[in-house]
């Protein structure tokens, strides 16, 4: 069978493909499963694909099997096509099969999810300082996502040039705690405001939302492709005053506490629990003699211990250490204490205009806990976030359409004068469905739901905005990483082993590299201008589907 190169744009489409030597087909369904062609056993009219603004794409399509010899699994690969257009790939994840009474027909309903999902099979545990977006991102993808050969590249997932925004915003910190690569990508999307996905060609994609528009416009004026408009307003996420209930903060300069002895106390309360950072410093007296500190149940053989986030002191009582402090001597600490952060941010004109339209306070508050937040600053900044993204009444637009190109997390303009609806939109949710054939012309439709970001600077500055600014992650530094293996070999060991050199718990994996594929676009308007972000790019044939040799 011939392999046939595809045209793909970025997350979407591909163009083209041959089966057998032959053009794929323009009009028409065709469902790949497994490598084996069923477009003949398709229920073309129960394919739903629904897309969701930070969620996974998901599929929903019957077959009709007469044979008795389709029996797909858990875990299998899918592709769907419409008229030669990939409209999705990934993987399945259930199946339900039944028989109707009196035939031998079985009818078998998937459910599937886009590569998305592959993101979520791996765990991340790592820790980094001063590191870029772009790195971060790369790392999870190619090196910290697990084991050498269990890695979420090694799923098949690559980078392709400007599929990634690079360098992108630097973290002052960056740290995973068995966390899956999906919660680490949302944390960072949540702190950059960037968008992330897996794409029908396993290629991972992580941009700047206000880098992506639709390629129509829903303008009456201009844009008559539409219908089924209708338009809500209102908002289930509102409120006027916001708190955001943090981790902890350092405090902006030095503590010094004094401890007087006793004869017998060995531990002494601190008056703020200390800070990750610097190592507390303890002077003895008389004659400020310096002592040595460090981590309790991590350092050992030193003259005091303490925990990063408690108040205690201690000083060590192992088997030929000092006795308590005598009375006359005393120690100084010196040390960054931390603080419980709660930041409140309120929209006082939002109160004053709701309680001058109903009869209350007009208050409507809302708590958000993000422990890992670890600045006072970083809470403010997404305090003010949240009051300027909720502190409004929100205008959602929903219509129908058979003009393909829009996707969730792209800007449309919306110009619907009956409506009173003007501005930039954001699509949240993108659904496919297939509606019939006339005249041997196969008709899709797609329902976009979109909404209005008309507080400060709109969607696209808003996004901005956030980016500036990279949000430090933090895990309790005391914490220790103990990795069990079970080694499944046959190993022998003789008496001239020698083992004065343990092996390292964590390896650098020099095998794994990037598999970088073709330049990508955002349109289909072109399939044969310049490679680029306006242009093209290579996605995966329906015969590399079928062989399942994707790059």
């Amino acid at each position: 069978m011939s392999f046939g190169l595809g045209i793909g744009t970025l997350g979407c489409d591909q163009l083209g493909g041959l089966i057998g030597g032959q053009p794929i087909p323009t009009t028409g369904i065709h469902v790949i499963v497994n490598g084996t062609i069923r477009s003949g056993a398709v229920d073309q009219e129960t394919i739903s694909i629904k897309e969701e603004l930070g969620g996974r794409s998901e599929l929903s399509v019957a077959f009709k099997d007469f044979v008795g010899e389709f029996h797909p699994h858990f875990g299998e690969e899918i592709y769907v096509y419409a008229d030669g257009l990939l409209k999705f790939a990934g993987i399945i994840l259930e199946v339900d099969e039944q028989i109707e009474l009196g035939t031998s027909m079985n009818l078998i309903t998937i459910e599937a999810s886009d590569f998305s999902i592959l993101a979520s099979w791996h765990l991340v545990t790592f820790s980094y300082t001063q590191m870029s977006f772009y790195d971060i991102v790369t790392l999870i993808l190619t090196r910290d996502s697990g084991e050498i050969g269990e890695r979420l590249v090694n799923d098949g997932v690559t980078v392709d040039s400007g599929a990634i925004e690079r360098p992108g915003p630097t973290f002052s910190e960056a740290n995973f705690d068995k966390e899956t690569c999906e919660e680490c990508f949302n944390q960072i999307a949540k702190a950059t405001g960037y968008w992330w996905d897996i794409d029908y060609r396993k290629v991972l994609i992580f941009l700047d939302r206000a880098a992506r528009a639709c390629p129509f416009a829903l303008d009456d004026a201009t844009f008559q492709e539409y219908r089924d408009v209708r338009v809500k307003r209102g908002n289930d996420a509102y409120r006027n005053i916001q708190t955001v209930i943090g981790g902890v903060d350092k405090i902006g300069q030095l503590r010094l506490d004094r401890f007087d002895g006793d004869d017998s106390k060995k531990t002494f309360t601190l008056t703020l629990p200390v800070a990750k950072s610097p190592l507390p410093v303890v002077l003895k007296y008389p004659g400020a003699i310096a002592q040595t500190i460090g981590i309790k149940e991590v350092d050992t053989d030193k003259d005091w211990y303490y925990q990063v986030g408690e108040d205690t002191l201690t000083q060590d009582s192992g088997d030929g250490n000092p006795d308590a402090l005598a009375v006359g001597e005393y120690i100084t600490v010196e040390y960054f204490g931390e603080f419980p952060i709660v930041q409140v941010s309120r929209n006082e004109s939002e109160i004053a205009r709701l309680k001058s339209i109903s009869s209350t306070s007009g208050v409507i508050e809302h708590v958000e806990t993000e422990e890992k937040i670890n600045s006072a600053a970083m809470a403010e900044e997404l305090a003010a976030a949240l009051i300027r993204q909720n502190a409004k009444e929100f205008t959602e637009i929903t219509f129908s359409t058979s003009r393909d190109g829009a996707r969730p997390g792209q800007l449309i303009r919306v110009n619907l004068p009956g409506h009173a609806a003007n501005g930039d939109y954001l699509i949240t949710n993108v659904r496919f469905g297939y509606v019939g054939v006339l005249n041997g012309v196969s008709f899709y439709r797609w329902q976009i739901t979109c909404t209005d970001g008309e507080y400060v600077g709109g969607w696209a500055d808003f996004w901005r905005r956030l980016s500036i600014q990279g949000r430090p992650f933090s895990i309790n530094p005391n914490e220790k990483y103990l990795t069990a293996r079970e080694i499944s070999d046959v190993v022998g060991v003789s008496d001239s082993v020698v083992t004065d050199q343990p092996l390292s718990p964590w390896l650098d994996d020099p095998l794994s590299v990037f598999m970088v594929g073709s330049p990508i676009g955002f349109t289909t308007e072109s399939v044969t201008g310049d490679y680029g972000l306006d242009g093209v790019c290579r996605g995966p044939s329906i015969d590399e589907a079928l062989h399942k040799d994707i790059a």
